[in-house]
């Protein structure tokens, strides 16, 4: 009886989940193909990505994030591009110009004019390949990699060395990790919101957070635990279909399997 509760909420929570999915553009990836277009080092630009704007969001783990901020020493995360550029211009407003934009937290006093407008910034390829550029030339006129780094966040020697360690330690995990996908998913800005506590669930591919399920004492599953994670390197197959009357099948048969109910 518990097996097929269990078995019940899975998939209604399962079925709801594509509802909330949101597809987003991947700054690693984006990183990536710059990278190998400019001859940079591979994962070097990624790490920067990752270092510039990773932090935690819900359905996808660590990482970078393209609809990033930084006004007056605070880094700001929005749910879309347009809220971001409308947060960007609302700042500009305010007489900011000193504001690091996107993916690779290109300063627009200093880097802005590279580009045909702030949408144009924004765009992760562009984003990109610009911050390839610029780390390029700051290489040939350092020496090294290494010293490019650190001038790409500073030119105070302290604080451009403390820079490259976090750099560092997102490389080193990009060799583990291997190539991100093209498109990450997330949950969408706006799911249904419930006053019941939150758990993570996941189930191959699946991930997203859903109400906890009210099962008899006893009886609730095991659900793996999930710290700060990097985005899988899986390349995930976003043009197959999300739900549908096949789909639900498939996820029923499997889920059936994986809880030894009878058919």
């Amino acid at each position: 009886m518990a097996r097929s509760i269990v078995l019940t909420a899975l998939l209604a929570v399962f079925g709801a989940m594509p509802v909330w999915a949101a597809r987003v553009p991947s700054c690693e990836a984006q990183a990536l193909q710059a990278e190998k277009a400019a001859g940079i080092p591979t994962y070097l630009l990624a790490a920067i990505t990752r270092t510039e704007t990773g932090h935690t969001r819900r359905g996808r783990g660590f990482g970078a994030w393209p609809w990033t901020l930084n006004i007056k020493g605070k880094g700001y995360y929005y749910e879309s591009r347009e809220e971001a550029i409308a947060a960007f211009r609302d700042a500009i407003a305010q007489g900011l110009t000193s504001i690091d934009v996107g993916c690779m937290q290109l300063n627009y006093r200093w880097h802005g004019q590279a580009f045909s407008s702030i949408e144009d910034m924004f765009d992760p390829v562009s984003n990109a390949a610009y911050a390839a550029q610029f780390l390029t030339s700051l290489k040939d006129r350092h020496g090294s990699w290494e010293e490019a780094v650190k001038r790409y966040h500073s030119s105070t020697d302290a604080l451009g060395t403390k820079y490259l360690a976090r750099v560092e330690k997102s490389y080193e995990a990009f060799t583990k990790e291997g190539l991100p996908a093209a498109e990450i998913m997330v949950a969408s800005a706006a799911p249904p919101e419930s006053a019941a506590p939150r758990v993570l669930v996941r189930s191959g591919d699946l991930l997203g957070y859903v109400g906890k399920m009210q099962l008899p004492k006893g009886n609730l599953p095991t659900m793996p635990q999930s710290g700060h994670k990097a985005i899988p390197p899986k390349a995930y197959d976003f043009s197959a279909p999300a739900s549908g009357v096949e789909d639900a099948a498939t996820r029923l048969a499997s889920l059936k399997a994986a809880f030894g109910v009878a058919n």
